[in-house]
């Protein structure tokens, strides 16, 4: 990234650091709302942690597939942002792919890819995130 970039994005992760109290009770109701499921408050905490950049150990049935779009949702929040930023900056609306900033969640399994593409799909959908899976074909074609 550019310097400004740089600084941008330290203001910004700023600006969503502190509202993340306000952030985190909208991503549990939207979760229970989509999902019938009610979230453990160390499930939240941990996605905060990963959203932060830690590394996290979560065991089999401890919530993978909800710590895992908490973090995704609070970098959305916090990439739509700069692309906005960038855009103002560059007086221009139409970002490159290769410029724009983005979220990615990359697992080696196909099946749970298509799980929680098929489970989490209305949940980004109200966060404004696309998403999207790919099957063994194509993932050749995209590395």
């Amino acid at each position: 990234m550019v310097p400004i970039f740089d600084e941008m994005d330290l203001v910004i992760k700023d600006v969503v650091d502190k509202n993340i109290l306000h952030i985190l009770p909208i991503i549990r109701t939207m979760i229970i709302r989509f999902n019938n499921i009610a979230l453990f408050d160390v499930q939240l905490i941990a996605g905060v942690k990963l959203y932060h950049e830690n590394v996290l150990e979560v065991k089999t049935g401890e919530g993978k597939t909800y710590i895992i779009p908490i973090a995704a949702i609070l970098f959305g929040i916090r990439t739509s942002l700069l692309n906005h930023y960038y855009k103002k900056l560059c007086f221009n609306d139409n970002i490159p792919p290769e410029n724009r900033f983005q979220v990615h969640i990359v697992t080696a399994n196909e099946y749970l890819a298509r799980r929680d593409y098929t489970l989490l799909q209305e949940l980004y959908v109200f966060f404004q995130l696309s998403s999207y899976y790919t099957q063994d074909e194509q993932r050749y074609n995209l590395f």
